[in-house]
């Protein structure tokens, strides 16, 4: 598997794997077993706005926070009837090491970019008010729900192309979106009408 120009092993996905889906399964499950008994308790997971499309280029990443994601909403609806809350935290570009760690300089995203405080405060007040998945900031919020009016492939083109594409030529893209009044894809085609 490719990551942004960096190819990753084995060793350091079997990490992922297990930080994102066998660590988080295993502390909710082992935490929640004693919610239940007292029938009280919070539980706050971290995803990202990745879990809600496919990502080329960092595939491993995206279906792992895909994972946490449809884990915690199934697990927080079979809670539903007790005092328990259990929420999944979405952000996106969040002000941290990550990118440092995960992709080039040259295709290090620089627009909307949340501080990692106001992150958590909005995590935190979500689960103290019961939401079952939060997602910080407006911007954030489109994205996730533009897989709604786009097909699964362009959805999917668009993430490819996000790390190799001028940020003016995708910011300028999802802009025309926001006014479309239909958006068509056939034949491999994009058709955008904006009245």
């Amino acid at each position: 598997m490719v990551l942004r120009s960096k190819v990753f092993d084995w060793q350091i996905e079997k990490k992922m794997l297990n930080l994102h889906v066998i660590n988080t399964t295993h502390l909710t499950k082992l935490f929640l077993k004693d919610m239940v008994k007292k029938n009280n308790g919070k539980i706050l997971n971290i995803s990202s706005i990745a879990a809600f499309q496919p990502g080329p280029l960092m595939a491993l990443y995206y279906a792992t926070k895909a994972y946490i994601l449809h884990f915690t909403e199934a697990i927080s609806n079979e809670v539903k009837d007790k005092n328990i809350t259990i929420s999944v935290l979405c952000p996106g570009q969040t002000n941290t090491n990550f990118q440092r760690n995960v992709s080039s300089i040259k295709n290090k995203i620089k627009f909307n970019t949340a501080s990692p405080i106001k992150v958590a405060k909005y995590g935190y007040d979500a689960l103290n008010n019961n939401v079952t998945v939060s997602i910080p900031g407006t911007f954030n919020k489109l994205l996730v729900n533009l897989n709604r009016f786009l097909p699964r492939s362009l959805s999917t083109n668009i993430v490819n192309n996000a790390f190799s594409v001028d940020i003016k030529q995708s910011s300028f893209l999802v802009v025309i979106l926001l006014h479309a009044t239909t958006v068509n894809f056939y034949n491999n085609k994009l058709t955008i009408s904006i009245a």
